[in-house]
């Protein structure tokens, strides 16, 4: 179910956030001229990972080259609907910011479909790094993405959930959801109305920083779709291919290229 790489610059419409406000472009587009009522039924990811729950779905590996863990789509889909139900409950609605500072493993997968079931965008950040010589920077780099994004809920590695709630990004509206309860959300209840639109933004990606400040990139579902489908069409890959990859899932060439096709 893996692709290659994709390149989100080529994407068309996406919008840098660096000089611009977050909030005015992550608004609704309904007033958009030439929007389409029929916009709504168009699939995003979300519907093609439910419309599908018999194709394979993702191996983490472990050590030594091991099987850590066999996700299938329908453990997926059921694990993501949950934690949805969590974070509805928590006071997530549609156009929310969720930010996922996690490792590639379970609960990052888990917690991306959550957030879009859920009709809320997502913004991967990279956790501080193991060993780094200068964790303090590390840590600081993860709370200016923090406030840059705003989010209504964190769902992240508890190093940096106890960081977060000491600083000053601790307000009443901010609610944390740890790795572990990521994966042992319960709650059960009726199917959330809460599909996806096409148009609504799935995406707040950063770029690396690796030549000054990370730079936001607002990505609405529609282009998120665009990108996995052209990736298809170049590499050709079918439900029959395995594709390995050990790339990040908060760079673009780890989620969109890996994850979402």
């Amino acid at each position: 179910m893996i692709a290659a790489s994709g390149v989100l610059a080529r994407m068309p419409n996406s919008t840098s956030l660096l000089g611009a406000s977050l909030d005015a472009l992550t608004s609704a587009p309904s007033d958009r001229k030439g929007w389409r009522d029929e916009t709504l039924m168009e699939p995003t990811l979300p519907d093609m990972l439910v419309g599908h729950p018999d194709a394979p779905g993702i191996s983490l590996a472990g050590g030594r080259g091991s099987v850590g863990y066999e996700l299938s789509r329908s453990e997926w889909i059921e694990r993501g609907r949950r934690l949805a139900r969590r974070l509805v409950a928590l006071g997530v609605e549609p156009g929310d910011r969720i930010a996922l500072v996690l490792p590639t493993g379970l609960p990052f997968f888990v917690a991306l479909f959550a957030a879009w079931f859920a009709r809320a965008s997502v913004s991967p950040i990279c956790p501080p790094a193991q060993g780094s010589n200068r964790p303090e920077l590390e840590i600081q780099r993860v709370l200016t993405l923090l406030r840059a994004i705003d989010p209504k809920v964190v769902v992240a590695v508890d190093e940096v959930l106890s960081v977060v709630a000491k600083s000053d990004l601790a307000v009443a509206s901010l609610s944390f959801v740890s790795e572990s309860e990521a994966l042992g959300a319960s709650l059960r209840g009726p199917e959330l109305d809460h599909r996806p639109r096409i148009d609504d933004i799935g995406l707040i990606q950063f770029s690396s920083g690796s030549t000054g400040i990370p730079k936001g990139i607002v990505l609405r579902h529609r282009q998120i779709r665009a990108n996995v489908e052209a990736i298809g069409r170049r590499v050709a890959v079918t439900s029959e291919d395995s594709v390995v990859s050990w790339l990040p899932l908060h760079h673009d060439m780890g989620l969109i290229g890996s994850v979402c096709c």
